[in-house]
C-alpha cells in the first residue's frame, strides 16, 4: 500500500486542526451569546426581555453589515495576497471602516437612549457605548482565521464567555438586573477585543481608512451588503414590525423560541463548514442536485426531530431557562420549528446553486423569500400575535425553499446539457 508524504499529511492534520479550532471559536461565539440571552431572561420581565431582544437583534443587524462591508470582504481580498504588509495593510483599512461603522450607529443609539428612555433603555446605551469595540473584536476574530491563527479567535471568544458566566455565577447578587449583565458582557467583548489586538501585532487603524476602504473594496461591499439584506431584511422587518402589530410580549417569545432552537444554527453550522461543501463538490450537475435534495431533507428531519424534543420539555425546565419568558416562546415554538426545518431544507438547493456559480438564480431565490417572510410574518403577526408571526414566517420560508429548488434543478439541468453537448471539430469553427 502506498504511504502518504509527511510533507501530504502534515498539511491534511494542519487542515484539520484548523477547521477544528474555527468551529471551537464559533461555538464559543454562539455560546457566550447564548448564555447573555438566558442571564438577561432570568432577571427580566416578558416586557423587559422584550426590549432586551429588541436591541440586542438591532445589535446583530449592526454586526451583521459589518461583517457584510468589512470582514467578509477583508477575507477575499487577503486570501489571494501572500505579501503580509499588503495584508496587514487591508486589515488596518477593514478596521477603520468597522470602527467608523461602530461610531455612527453607537451614537445614534446613545441618543435614543437618553432622548426615548423606553424600556431595556439602560442595555440599549451599554450596547451603543461599546459598539465600536464589540465590532473591532469580531473583525480581529476574522483576522486571526484568514491569517491561519484560529486558536487565537478561540481564546479570546473562550475568555470572553468566562468573563461574563464566572461573576455572574459567583457573585449572583452583584448583577441583579439586565443592565448590569449587558455591561459585563460588553466589557468583557472590549477586553477579548484589546487581547486580540495584541496578540496580533496590532490590528490599527489607518487616517481615513473608512473612505480608502470603500474606494478599494466598493464592488465587494455592494455584493455582500446586498447578500445580507436579501438574506436578512425580511426577518428583521418581522420583529420589528411586531412591537406596532402586537408589543414586546410578543418580541420575546419569539426570541426566547429562537434561543430553545439554537442547537439546530449549530447544527447548520457544521454541515456548512464540512459536509455540503466537500461532498458536493464533485460529480455531475445531476449528481449534485440529487446530493442537494438528500442534505436538504436530513436538514429538515433533524430539526423537526430537535424541536420535537423541545416540545416535550417541562415547564419547570423551560422556566429555569427562560424564567417569566418561557410561557410565550413555548406559544411561538412549533411556528420555529416548522420554520427552522424550512432553513435546513433550503441549505440543499443553496449550496447547488453556490457550486454549480448560478449567481443570478441566488438572488432571484433569496430575493422571493424575503418577500415571502415578511408578507408572511406581519400577516401572522396580525392575526395571531407573536406564535401567528412565527408560523407565518415559516410559511414564508418553505414557499422561498420551493423557489430555491426550482432554481436549483433548472441550473442543474442546463449544466447537465452544457456538459453532454459535443465540442464543434475544428473545421467546423467558423
Amino acid at each position: 500500500m502506498p504511504r502518504l508524504s509527511s510533507g501530504g499529511g502534515s498539511a491534511t492534520s494542519a487542515g484539520v486542526r484548523h477547521f477544528a479550532l474555527s468551529f471551537c471559536d464559533q461555538a464559543l461565539s454562539s455560546a457566550g451569546n447564548f448564555a447573555l440571552s438566558v442571564l438577561v431572561a432570568r432577571r427580566s420581565s416578558v416586557t423587559e426581555f422584550g426590549a432586551f431582544a429588541l436591541v440586542y437583534l438591532t445589535y446583530q443587524l449592526v454586526l451583521g453589515l459589518s461583517r457584510a462591508t468589512g470582514s467578509e470582504p477583508l477575507l477575499v481580498r487577503m486570501g489571494g495576497v501572500s505579501d503580509p504588509r499588503v495584508r496587514a495593510g487591508s486589515a488596518r483599512l477593514a478596521m477603520g471602516w468597522c470602527l467608523s461603522v461602530g461610531s455612527v450607529a453607537g451614537a445614534a443609539g446613545v441618543l435614543l437612549a437618553l432622548a426615548l428612555r423606553m424600556p431595556g433603555w439602560t442595555s440599549l446605551l451599554w450596547f451603543s457605548l461599546l459598539l465600536p469595540v464589540l465590532l473591532a473584536q469580531d473583525l480581529e476574530r476574522h483576522v486571526a482565521i484568514a491569517e491561519r491563527r484560529p486558536g487565537l479567535a478561540c481564546v479570546a471568544d473562550g475568555g470572553w464567555a468566562l468573563a461574563l458566566l464566572g461573576p455572574v455565577l459567583l457573585l449572583p447578587t452583584w448583577f441583579p438586573s439586565a443592565a448590569s449583565v449587558t455591561a459585563l458582557w460588553g466589557l468583557g467583548g472590549a477586553a477579548s477585543s484589546v487581547g486580540l489586538a495584541l496578540a496580533l501585532g496590532g490590528v490599527r487603524r489607518e487616517p481615513r481608512a473608512a473612505t480608502r476602504w470603500w474606494r478599494d473594496s466598493r464592488q465587494l461591499i455592494r455584493g455582500f451588503g446586498t447578500e445580507f439584506l436579501l438574506v436578512r431584511s425580511g426577518f428583521y422587518a418581522v420583529t420589528y414590525g411586531l412591537i406596532f402589530l402586537v408589543g414586546l410580549e410578543a418580541v420575546a417569545g419569539f426570541r426566547g423560541a429562537s434561543l430553545l432552537m439554537n442547537p439546530v444554527a449549530v447544527l447548520f453550522t457544521v454541515v456548512a463548514m464540512t459536509t455540503i461543501p466537500q461532498g458536493m463538490r464533485d460529480g455531475t450537475a445531476t449528481e449534485l442536485w440529487r446530493n442537494g435534495r438528500a442534505t436538504a431533507s436530513l436538514l429538515a428531519l433533524s430539526s423537526l426531530i430537535i424541536g420535537a424534543l423541545l416540545l416535550v420539555v417541562p415547564d419547570d425546565v423551560g422556566r429555569a431557562i427562560l424564567g417569566a419568558t418561557w410561557p410565550s416562546a413555548r406559544d411561538a415554538l412549533p411556528g420555529l420549528i416548522v420554520w427552522t426545518a424550512g432553513t435546513g431544507a433550503t441549505f440543499g438547493p443553496m449550496i447547488c446553486l453556490r457550486v454549480l456559480g448560478a449567481v443570478r438564480g441566488g438572488v432571484v431565490a433569496r430575493a422571493w423569500q424575503s418577500i415571502a417572510v415578511l408578507v408572511g410574518g406581519l400577516c401572522g403577526g396580525a392575526l395571531g400575535g407573536g406564535p401567528g408571526a412565527a408560523m407565518g414566517v415559516a410559511g414564508g420560508v418553505w414557499f422561498g425553499f420551493v423557489v430555491w429548488c426550482r432554481e436549483a434543478h433548472r441550473t442543474a439541468q442546463h449544466a447537465e446539457l452544457l456538459a453532454e453537448r459535443p465540442l464543434a471539430a475544428p473545421s467546423e469553427v467558423t
